[in-house]
């Protein structure tokens, strides 16, 4: 019987291809080669543990809190924009009003940023009466003005007082930076029948208000993310 050259190449072609098989080799599984998905993170541990935190020790709403993050640093603790620091872009000065105590730098840690700049989020929560897109907006121009027009001064701590007394801190250190010539100026022009110490309280009096103004503005954002509002030049 004849066999057609053709059909001989096809017949050793197969028998080489079974041969590879039963050696072992094989092609992979769909599953070995489809890449795997990104793990989520868990709402107790790493960055929306930490939001979590303290967007409940401040009593203010997770997702404002995630939406500013998102906002202004896109979730970036080492964020720096302007003058502004870390996950939430705030201010070393704004930070300083909320009780910090550390170095700027210290604000590229994300828990402490958080620990401060969601305290001063707070303070815009309660000025915009709960409203998220207000406070959003009172977080990236400031409140003072705002927060002392509605007598909130202490309760959102841009002012010392038994609500919020770590705010004394900025109070403190405006009285430090004041110059011994001025409060000896002051004293060498009291008026008859007042005392030289309350002239000089008088003296340092204005500044204090104008720290405080200070502390409440707030951080240039460095996201894309547009939001209603504006934040006045430096």
């Amino acid at each position: 019987m004849k066999i057609s050259h053709g059909w001989l190449c096809a017949a050793l072609a197969a028998a080489a291809l079974s041969g590879c098989t039963s050696a072992g080799v094989s092609l992979p599984d769909v599953m070995d080669i489809t890449p795997s998905s990104r793990p989520e993170i868990s709402s107790g541990s790493g960055l929306d543990g930490m939001i979590s935190h303290y967007a409940a020790a401040y009593q203010v709403p997770e997702s404002l809190v995630h939406r500013v993050v998102k906002r202004e640093s896109s979730y970036n603790p080492k964020a720096y924009n302007s003058g502004n620091y870390g996950l939430m872009q705030i201010r070393y000065k704004t930070a300083q009003g909320m009780g910090y105590k550390g170095k700027p730098s210290g604000l590229f840690d994300a828990e402490t940023n958080l620990k401060y700049a969601v305290k001063y989020l707070r303070g815009a929560y309660i000025v915009a009466d709960g409203n998220h897109d207000q406070a959003v907006r009172l977080y990236a121009r400031g409140y003072y003005y705002d927060a002392k027009r509605k007598g909130l001064l202490e309760e959102t701590g841009l002012r010392p007082g038994k609500k919020n007394p770590e705010t004394a801190t900025a109070v403190a250190s405006v009285k430090q930076e004041t110059k011994p010539e001025q409060t000896v100026a002051a004293a060498k022009q009291t008026p008859p029948g007042v005392s030289a110490p309350v002239q000089a309280a008088a003296a340092i009096a204005p500044a204090e208000t104008a720290s405080m103004a200070f502390a409440g503005s707030t951080p240039t954002s460095g996201s894309s993310v547009p939001v209603p509002g504006f934040r006045p030049s430096e």
